[in-house]
């Protein structure tokens, strides 16, 4: 398991890496990956990726377009992803081998719900 999600975390870097430097993209590691790399190693099921889409020259659309275009892997399909998307701002998808699954939260800096906005990211 640990050269499969080592695989996984290598595919969604090379990829995110990729965007940044043609498509003025910026993202951060989140959540029990980020803490595996600065700390002891923990299970954790999903690699956690917040993306900053309002920030880039990307569309949402585009983006999901992207990922199956680099042999990423839709929980049900592309078209209910970007429609899942657009609900919750949360983008769920697997791997190349569907073992490893990525939960990409979106940035949404104009919203009401405290839950929802956050800042400028400062990468």
């Amino acid at each position: 398991m640990e050269s499969t999600y080592k695989q996984a975390f290598l595919q969604i870097i090379d990829f995110l890496e990729g965007l940044e430097e043609n498509k003025d993209f910026k993202y951060y590691l989140v959540g029990g990956i980020l803490v595996n790399l600065y700390s002891d190693f923990r299970i954790t099921r999903a690699i956690d990726i917040v993306i900053d889409l309002p920030s880039s020259k990307i569309t949402l659309a585009d983006y999901i377009s992207l990922l199956g275009k680099n042999n990423f892997h839709a929980m049900q399909d592309w078209r209910t992803t970007l429609i899942l998307a657009r609900e919750t701002n949360i983008i769920q998808f697997l791997d190349k081998t569907d073992t490893v699954r990525y939960d990409n939260h979106i940035v949404v800096k104009f919203s009401s719900n405290k839950y929802k906005k956050m800042g400028p990211i400062g990468l």
